[in-house]
């Protein structure tokens, strides 16, 4: 079972359960989307604020799971008691795709070096 099923049928078990998503450009968990649009929230680029904003929503009794940190970002949430919770992609970096989702963007000119 895909990780994007078990998060849904968790949020269907909890309606306390909000999920946070860092990936960039494209949100990860479709379905979790599509069923609960109220507890799905997609940051990308704002990872800092994520923090921020998932201790917030946890410090009013909600179970967040936040997707996407990765070692860039610097995890600091204000209480380490609050019930904020990481996922962790299983594969590590890749660039496959990276310079045709750079490109797909309108604005500027990319640089690639060769």
């Amino acid at each position: 079972m895909n990780l994007d099923l078990k998060l849904t049928q968790l949020g269907l078990r909890n309606r306390h359960f909000i999920l946070v998503d860092l990936s960039f450009p494209d949100g990860v968990f479709e379905e979790f989307r599509r069923s609960y649009p109220d507890r799905y929230l997609h940051l990308p680029c704002h990872s800092d604020i994520a923090m921020e904003f998932a201790a917030g929503l946890s410090s009013f009794g909600n179970h967040v799971y936040v997707w996407g940190v990765d070692e860039a970002v610097n995890v600091d949430l204000p209480d380490k008691n609050l019930n904020v919770k990481f996922l962790y992609p299983k594969e590590g970096a890749s660039w496959d795709g990276f310079e045709d989702k750079l490109l797909s963007f309108t604005f500027g000119k990319v640089y690639l070096p060769m």
